[in-house]
């Protein structure tokens, strides 16, 4: 096993950790990004939905689609769209959200 990486039935390998989230399960993905389940500890205990772009995706004009979804969401507010709470980049710089 990886360091940093712990087995998934559904995806061979999922990060254990992203920032100051706790990885739980890969819950989707889509053209350039992979959702994950993840639980946040601070400063509120909440379960959150996790995007990342994917690797060998993180181009610059990826990365730029990437933020702009993240300003058009954070500027939303209904329940049936997500809420962005932070965002950010990886350790290796992948944009998150």
């Amino acid at each position: 096993m990886r360091s940093g990486l712990a087995a998934s039935a559904t995806d061979a390998w999922i990060p254990r950790e992203i920032g100051p989230y706790r990885v739980l399960e890969r819950i989707g993905s889509g053209g350039f990004g992979v959702v994950y389940r993840a639980e946040q500890a601070a400063p509120a205990t909440r379960t959150v939905a996790l995007k990342v772009i994917k690797p060998g995706m993180d181009s610059e004009e990826v990365s730029a689609r990437f933020a702009s979804e993240q300003a058009t969401l954070a500027q939303m507010d209904h329940p049936g769209i997500a809420r962005v709470l932070d965002a950010g980049t990886t350790e290796r710089q992948r944009r998150t959200s």
